[in-house]
C-alpha cells in the first residue's frame, strides 16, 4: 500500500501543471484499493472498477464492482468471527468541487449504496474422529449479501487531463475506511 502511495505522489509531481480549458463531460472509469475497519479485529480489503458517467465537471454517477479478497466481520448475530471473500456491487453518486480559479483540482464528496455478495464458512461444532485420533470442525458454505451503505469523501488530482489521483475516506454503517486510486 505504502509503495502504491508513493508511485502516485511521484506521478502527480512529475507531470506538467496546465489548466482544464474545456469541459469534463463523458464516460469514466477508474480503479481503486479500498481497506475498511468495521473495528480493530474485522476488516475489510478490496479492489474496485468503477464505470460510470461524468455529466458534468461536479457530478458523476457510477456502477462500482470489484473482488473483497480479504474480509472479516460478525454476520448477522452469530457468534464467531467469518473469514470471507466477495463481490461488491454498488452505485455510486460523486460531486467534485474545484479548487482555484482553473478548478484543476478537486475535493469531492459522494454516496455510495448496494451489497458484498459474500461466501464464507459457518461452523456448527465439531466431531472426534477415533480412527485418526482429531476433532473434525463441521462447517458448511454460506452465501449471503451483505447490504452496504457509506459516504465517501477526499481529494482528487487532476494529473495530465485525462488521469486523476484520488485518495480519500469512506464512512459507511460497517465502520470507516480508506481508498487510493486512479480514474481516467
Amino acid at each position: 500500500m505504502k509503495k502504491l502511495l508513493v508511485i502516485m505522489v511521484a506521478l502527480l509531481f512529475t507531470c506538467g501543471a496546465f489548466a482544464q480549458d474545456k469541459e469534463v463531460k463523458g464516460l469514466q472509469f477508474g480503479v481503486h484499493y479500498r481497506t475498511e475497519f468495521v473495528n480493530l479485529v474485522h476488516s475489510q480489503q478490496s479492489a474496485n472498477l468503477s464505470l460510470g458517467y461524468r455529466i458534468n465537471r461536479g457530478n458523476y454517477v457510477g456502477l462500482q464492482s470489484g473482488y473483497v479478497f480479504k474480509g472479516s466481520t460478525w454476520i448477522d448475530a452469530d457468534p464467531g468471527k467469518y473469514a470471507y471473500r466477495g463481490i461488491p456491487l454498488r452505485v455510486e453518486y460523486t460531486h467534485y468541487f474545484g479548487l482555484g480559479q482553473t478548478k484543476r483540482h478537486s475535493i469531492y464528496a459522494g454516496a455510495e449504496a448496494g451489497g458484498i455478495f459474500a461466501n464464507y464458512y459457518k461452523g456448527f461444532g465439531c466431531t472426534w474422529d477415533d480412527a485418526h485420533k482429531q476433532q473434525i470442525y463441521n462447517t458448511t458454505p454460506v452465501n449471503k449479501v451483505i447490504p452496504y451503505a457509506g459516504i465517501k469523501a477526499g481529494l482528487d488530482f487532476n494529473i495530465a487531463n485525462f488521469t486523476h489521483l484520488q485518495a480519500g475516506i469512506i464512512i459507511s454503517y460497517m465502520g470507516y475506511g480508506l481508498s487510493a486510486g486512479l480514474t481516467f
